[in-house]
């Protein structure tokens, strides 16, 4: 078992009173940084944030894009009146930088910074106490995606028609990956492991 309250301990507890571990380690900022990724006001703030950057990168480049085709256009659509082509010059300029940046924004602003994760129960109670911190952080990891996956994997890879199957097969083989790295911690841990959320071919769930 590994007590969060000794000198020296390779967990702490935060705040809210739950256990956590950084994976390089206590260091000066892990405290920070616990703030800023699971302190309730910063999720939310840092939320609204979030939420306002497609968005502004929709502005911003339809902005940029727009300014570019009221130069650009007239230059390739001689024929066309001035104005006409400066207006497609907007809409076009405009949508070609705009959509593509709204999505990259999007994308990143909702990957996850898990430096600093929450211990779940077991392996605080199960992890020797001169465990690493990097090998309480896997093991922590490994536990809470496999449990996150449990209630949705089923309708993930129930096929009901033929286009089903590939989503079908791409949700098998991530599970697959995410429960190889839970069997792998549980048999680390001592851990009677749970039976897969789904049937996973007998190689994979072993």
């Amino acid at each position: 078992m590994i007590d969060p309250d000794l000198p020296g301990a390779p967990v702490f507890r935060a705040p809210d009173g739950r256990v956590y571990v950084d994976r390089e380690a206590p260091a000066v900022d892990t405290l920070t940084r616990w703030r800023r990724l699971h302190d309730p006001k910063a999720v939310r703030r840092r939320a609204r944030i979030v939420g306002t950057l497609p968005l502004l990168a929709l502005i911003v480049g339809y902005a940029v894009g727009g300014a570019l085709g009221v130069v650009v256009a007239p230059l390739l659509l001689p024929g066309e009146d001035r104005a006409v082509a400066q207006i497609m010059g907007v809409g076009v300029g405009g949508g070609v930088l705009a959509v593509p940046a709204m999505f990259v924004v999007a994308g990143r602003s909702v990957l996850p910074d898990r430096r600093v994760v929450v211990v779940p129960d077991e392996v605080v109670e199960r992890a020797p106490q001169g465990a690493s911190a990097a090998a309480i952080w896997r093991w922590s990891t490994a536990i809470a995606d496999e449990a996150a996956e449990r209630p949705t994997i089923g309708y993930e890879t129930y096929v009901e028609r033929p286009p089903d199957l590939a989503r079908a097969a791409r949700a098998t083989e991530r599970y697959s990956r995410v429960y190889r790295d839970y069997r792998a911690a549980a048999a680390e841990l001592g851990l009677p492991a749970r039976e897969p959320a789904i049937e996973l071919p007998a190689e994979e769930a072993q």
